[in-house]
């Protein structure tokens, strides 16, 4: 039987983080190495990793730890993904079994889009997708199709840290030229990635707006170059931007 592999200072992290509760929502240093049986001097760094990336905020006064903002962030994306997957699911299907192609649902989490839902209708042979997969925003339809929608000021953000990775020869890679194609897609209502993040692959996005009109998701459909449904191409497209239409009506 193979042996377990596992990382113990974050499973001690994990440890920590469960002591956190609406009851105990303030703990000391000394008592959170009590109630895990950590040394002192063990503890120590595991909690100030966990202050520096937000995940644990420690009270300049009190000296106590509580629970950082990022998992409010975090939280916010599991709720918002359950709703809009409840929401998007029906329409998704129905689109992905009238053109007989697969259709995603993303969000999207430090400038990369995560698939929360998808369809398929078509074994996917260029790129296995699966629920949780991340992927680049800049050079497919689903990340392009929220850039556009984006304030640019947190778009130039996200791709100074990401950066314009080229994974084709077609993967637009210098930020002047993203910039006018995401001026493009706001006009046009939809993304496409031409083969950009994939050599073969055809994808359609567009974005879903909550009822303040910001971009929130997008959800996409993909069309294999060789497919032969690619020659319906102008009905594929009309039909997604009326599905992105229904879904963000429904969205809170």
């Amino acid at each position: 039987m193979a042996k377990e592999i596992y990382n113990q200072s974050i499973v001690r992290a994990g440890y920590i983080i469960d002591l956190f509760t609406v009851q105990n929502d303030k703990w000391s240093m000394k008592d959170l190495a009590k109630a895990c049986n950590i040394p002192t001097t063990t503890i120590v760094p595991i909690l100030k990793s966990l202050e520096m990336i937000g995940y644990l905020e420690r009270d300049p006064d009190t000296k106590l730890y509580r629970i950082g903002m990022k998992f409010v962030k975090k939280a916010q994306l599991v709720t918002m993904g359950t709703d809009l997957r409840e929401t998007a699911h029906k329409v998704l299907r129905e689109l992905s079994f009238k053109y007989n192609l697969n259709t995603h649902l993303a969000v999207m989490d430090n400038g990369e889009m995560i698939y929360i839902d998808r369809c398929e209708a078509i074994v996917n042979t260029l790129i296995p997708s699966y629920i949780g997969k991340r992927i680049p925003s800049y050079c497919t339809a689903l990340g392009k199709a929220m850039l556009a929608f984006m304030n640019p000021k947190d778009v130039e953000r996200i791709i100074d840290v990401n950066k314009l990775t080229k994974y084709t020869p077609h993967t637009i890679d210098k930020w002047p030229e993203l910039t006018k194609q995401l001026a493009g897609i706001r006009e046009k209502g939809y993304a496409i990635d031409d083969e950009e993040y994939q050599l073969g692959g055809y994808c359609i996005g567009v974005p879903i707006f909550d009822s303040k009109n910001n971009a929130v998701a997008s959800i996409s459909i993909s069309i294999p170059k060789m497919n032969k449904n690619f020659s319906k191409i102008d009905s594929i497209i009309m039909s997604i931007c009326e599905a992105g239409r229904i879904i963000s009506n429904n969205v809170v």
